[in-house]
């Protein structure tokens, strides 16, 4: 069990409060094969989320499994059993687009402490490169820049909106804290083990994001679905 304490907002833990274009899709952050990574909100503050999403938080293409053990995945995941029992958990479906490396896990939950729907979603990055972004999108001030376009990666429009913070567990891990009017959330790595050695991910790290809806996962509920993982 972790204690999680905010940094800069007072009391603030996460939600996804990114400008549509930082968002890949409903928890979908990207890491590359090379040192770069794209820790994006999947949550804009356009339109309004799928209710869906809670239910089944890799979208209907993904695979329901019956435990994480029987998971197709580049790594070992992290179980959050320390929540309460999953209502299902999904992978991202194999196909020939999508390399087991960037193969992604989520549980979803209804769980009344933590005021009903909420899911935990895993997967494989670039670790520092990854650390360096969440730091940034907790550390920087609200509004958006262009990032110049390299060898490894395109220009991107990168959003930092009100309620973005640091955050750290107990054991000292930083975590980035987003309240936004959409979602809750708490974003941090785990060091990764099992790594499949065709991953081709440098420095792999697991990327864990715990998202509830703003309205019923508070802040303090928050905080207490991570000290539970």
């Amino acid at each position: 069990m972790r204690k999680l304490t905010t940094i800069g907002l007072a009391a603030a833990i996460v939600t996804l409060a990114a400008c549509a274009d930082q968002a890949p899709g409903a928890g979908q952050g990207e890491a590359s094969a090379t040192e770069t990574a794209t820790v994006a909100a999947p949550f804009g503050e356009g339109p309004p989320i799928d209710p869906a999403i809670w239910k089944e938080p890799l979208g209907p293409g993904a695979t329901e499994i019956a435990s994480e053990d029987g998971a197709e995945l580049a790594f070992d995941p992290i179980s959050p059993d320390g929540i309460g029992d999953a209502n299902g958990i999904f992978v991202t479906a194999a196909d020939e687009q999508t390399k087991l490396s960037e193969r992604q896990i989520a549980w979803a939950f209804d769980i009344a402490r933590f005021g009903g729907p909420l899911f935990v979603q895993e997967e494989l990055v670039a670790g520092e490169a990854a650390q360096r972004e969440l730091t940034g999108m907790g550390t920087a001030s609200p509004g958006c820049t262009t990032v110049a376009p390299t060898e490894e990666s395109p220009g991107e429009l990168h959003c930092i909106n009100e309620g973005f913070s640091l955050g750290k567990l107990s054991d000292g891990t930083e975590a980035l804290l987003v309240e936004g009017p959409q979602a809750t959330s708490v974003t941090w790595l785990e060091v990764a083990t099992g790594v499949d050695d065709s991953s081709e991910v440098l420095g792999p790290a697991v990327m864990v994001m715990v998202v509830g809806p703003s309205l019923s996962f508070t802040t303090d509920r928050a905080i207490e679905a991570a000290n539970a993982i």
